[in-house]
């Protein structure tokens, strides 16, 4: 897989190619945030920062089928997923372009790969809606390339792949101009 990131004030973009020689992703007429994770495709997972008590996850198939949701950090009896409750309802305003060079989901011929386009609005996933990021700014993220029960992590070895540990352990991203 080989990956680029660009940001704008408005937005951060994540562009993604794929060699997989069986491309197992969704339909596209799946129900808005259907578990497109546990097949093919790409996950970024965003905080803030480092301390933040939010976290945002976006998980997008080959052929750009959107999953969703922020995870916001509680503590007590209700506290679920190593203390991180989940908001499937949250809307991220992420626009995506899919593409599959092959046939999705059949695995009686030999598929080449899949291209992914992402850009995910700053106003969603910053406190109090900020729309506009700096050169500087930090991020903590964790890019990920999956492909059923592989994944390829961008952000941290230190962490098996999946469960909620992953959302305290993500790398850094520092926009550039």
């Amino acid at each position: 897989a080989e990956g680029r990131m660009l940001w704008s004030g408005q937005a951060l973009y994540v562009g993604v190619t794929v060699q997989d020689d069986d491309v197992d992703g969704w339909r596209r007429d799946l129900a808005k945030d259907a578990p497109v994770f546990r097949r093919d495709g790409l996950e970024l997972l965003l905080k803030p920062n480092r301390e933040a008590r939010e976290c945002f996850r976006i998980a997008v198939s080959p052929n750009g089928q959107l999953y969703d949701s922020r995870f916001d950090r509680i503590e007590g009896p209700n506290a679920v997923l190593g203390g991180w409750l989940e908001h499937v309802e949250w809307e991220s305003g992420v626009r995506v372009v899919g593409a599959v060079a092959g046939t999705n989901s059949d695995p009686s011929d030999r598929d080449e790969g899949y291209v992914l386009e992402l850009a995910v609005p700053w106003n969603t996933i910053t406190p109090e809606g900020a729309s506009e990021q700096t050169p500087s700014s930090k991020w903590s993220m964790e890019l990920s390339v999956l492909d059923r029960a592989r994944a390829w992590h961008w952000a941290s070895d230190r962490v098996p792949a999946g469960g909620s540990e992953r959302l305290n352990r993500l790398g850094m991203l520092k926009l550039l101009e």
